[in-house]
């Protein structure tokens, strides 16, 4: 039997299904990935009520309002897709591109313990926002908040060996 932290590290967590659409068995799904990631050649999968894995393909994604509406293989009408709601649905991590060396999925920095160039430690990397010019990291320390932005001059390093990312405490703000 596979570990659950062998699951961890082969699998990434994609998306959930959060609805159904219709009556021919279309799922509404919050998707947690780029959309080329979702297609019939990348198989699917999910942990069902009864804590089995199944493998499941894509027959069809649409986008759907902030969502996509997606047709499932072995999914034909509304009951079966029913069953689908609240599921969480994985893909394998080997189908992921490979990134520059300085360049990092969100996965891989949340979490991180963050210490300044000192070596003081500052907390935890809880989140990251999305903005239109960069990235701004959450970091989480005795139940405070912090940002930091994701450029050159705030971020000095990442370690994802080390689980840790090194910052220029200057740059930190108060949340």
């Amino acid at each position: 039997m596979k570990s659950l932290n062998d699951f961890d590290e082969r699998f990434l967590l994609a998306g959930k299904v959060i609805g159904v659409h219709g009556i021919q068995g279309a799922v509404k799904f919050k998707s947690f990935v780029d959309e080329k990631l979702l297609t019939p050649d990348n198989p699917l999968f999910y942990r069902s009520r009864d804590r089995n894995f199944h493998r499941i393909s894509i027959l069809s994604i649409k986008p759907y309002k902030r969502n996509y509406l997606i047709t499932l293989e072995g999914i034909a009408d509304r009951t079966q897709a029913t069953t689908l709601v609240g599921i969480h649905i994985y893909i394998q991590r080997n189908v992921l591109p490979d990134l520059d060396s300085d360049t990092f999925y969100w996965f891989e920095i949340q979490g991180l313990e963050v210490i300044d160039t000192s070596g003081h430690h500052c907390g935890f990397i809880r989140s990251i926002i999305e903005t239109g010019s960069n990235d701004v990291y959450v970091i989480e320390k005795n139940g405070e908040e912090y940002l930091i932005p994701a450029i050159e001059s705030a971020v000095i390093n990442i370690d994802i060996q080390k689980k840790q990312m090194v910052i220029d405490h200057e740059q930190m703000i108060d949340y």
